[in-house]
């Protein structure tokens, strides 16, 4: 069954720019179709000699004529009509239909999208995106897209024209990271650029959104005829962060090393829960037994918690599936860098025996709280606690729901579970 999907605000006025395109070319299409018919009619007619014959032949050829201009157009419009208004998912990973990004993105046709499950995919060729298509990892563990070390092409993605690209790792390219077309734009949200030579090239324009740009050779490099536009990203710990035409780069509501001008940004450290340097020629040798790999959660004390700007696409979810926006301890405002940070603390009530578990939370929603001594055997606590509100909420562990108190227990493990 085909699925019209809700399109997006791009798409909605390419919606808009094709349905003129289509009318002017059925316009023009009807009027030769037309001429076509009428000349064909008369050539025709002007070797007969009978009256009755010419207008018995002249109207069942126009009923003929008419149905196969119409057909013919249909033939045409459809096709373009289809990649418009539908569009199809193409899943990646070991039990999905499809085992490499590569296949995917060369099945797929303009307007579709590509899920790929969490693991470590490497090219054996360029990997190019359908215009308009949507390439993005379904978390929450790393979905990391590289070049192979032997592949003439060095770079882990060609973005197309009008894709977008969301929750992915783009390491490894010895060439690049991202590689935008030179003449559309292109979208890149909730991404991890990590280990290049170059992180993005730009395009026309480029836009970069929740992204962290890290230990890359350079960060963001731009030719004259290109633009890039950071907002809510973190650029940091590269060779140098931007190359190029350096007017053709605004950030806003970034942490840029350094500093850099735009409103909302700031240069303080923004303090990785693990910021690992990539050795990228280690990395192509053997990504699956890599290590160290880096941890980009920010960490309590960090200058881009509740930092960003709450613009109106902002995706629902970080690049770990992790809602998006939590309370991180300021204000309810998107943090910076593909993360979304969320306060989970345990804490002893000094001078008693009680725990008390706190956690961002969200309006209208209710919990649920499992235990464990053994992080084997989870056992309910409580059912449907409700929430605080866009803040946080805390439930009080006395032993009341657990069997005995916290301080009684040598351990205690605790998982806490958002109630649809």
């Amino acid at each position: 069954m085909l699925r019209i999907p809700q399109p997006s605000p791009t798409q909605r006025q390419l919606q808009v720019e094709s349905g003129k395109e289509l009318r002017r070319v059925l316009v023009v299409w009807r009027f030769l179709s037309g001429v076509a018919s009428g000349l064909v009619l008369r050539r025709i007619c002007s070797t007969m000699e009978n009256a009755q014959q010419i207008q018995v032949f002249t109207v069942t050829m126009n009923k003929v004529l008419r149905t196969f201009r119409w057909v013919c157009g249909l033939a045409w419009v459809f096709p373009v009509v289809q990649e418009i208004c539908f569009s199809a998912t193409f899943e990646v990973g070991p039990d999905k239909p499809y085992k490499a990004v590569r296949d995917a993105a060369t099945a797929c046709s303009p307007g579709d999208t590509i899920v790929v499950d969490p693991g470590i995919y490497v090219g054996t060729g360029a990997l190019s995106l359908q215009p308009q298509c949507t390439l993005r990892g379904a978390g929450p563990g790393r979905t990391v897209l590289m070049p192979h070390w032997l592949a003439s092409d060095g770079y882990a993605l060609h973005a197309g024209r009008d894709t977008l690209v969301q929750g992915l790792w783009l390491c490894g390219g010895y060439w690049g990271g991202v590689d935008g077309s030179p003449w559309y734009p292109c979208r890149i949200e909730n991404c991890v650029i990590w280990g290049n030579r170059r992180g993005v090239m730009c395009s026309k324009d480029t836009v970069l959104r929740n992204c962290i740009i890290f230990s890359n050779e350079e960060g963001v490099a731009c030719g004259p005829d290109a633009r890039a536009t950071l907002v809510n990203t973190i650029v940091f710990g590269n060779g140098r962060n931007f190359r190029g035409e350096l007017a053709n780069i605004s950030a806003s509501y970034s942490c840029i090393e350094g500093g850099w001008p735009g409103e909302g940004n700031i240069s303080a450290d923004p303090l990785f829960a693990r910021p690992e340097q990539c050795n990228m020629y280690e990395l192509l040798d053997g990504p699956e037994t890599y290590s160290p790999w880096p941890d980009f959660r920010l960490t309590a004390d960090s200058p881009c918690l509740d930092a960003g700007l709450n613009y109106a696409e902002l995706p629902e979810t970080d690049i770990a599936g992790m809602q998006r926006i939590m309370f991180g301890g300021k204000s309810l405002t998107v943090d910076m860098g593909a993360y979304e940070f969320y306060i989970n603390k345990l804490e002893p009530v000094p001078g008693t025996d009680e725990a008390v578990f706190t956690w961002s939370s969200l309006q209208g929603k209710t919990y649920s709280i499992f235990y464990s001594h053994d992080l084997f055997t989870w056992r309910l606590a409580i059912d449907n606690f409700p929430s605080f509100g866009n803040t946080t909420t805390s439930w009080t562990d006395d032993g009341s729901f657990t069997g005995l108190a916290p301080s009684l227990v040598t351990r205690r493990f605790y998982r806490l579970l958002e109630n649809p």
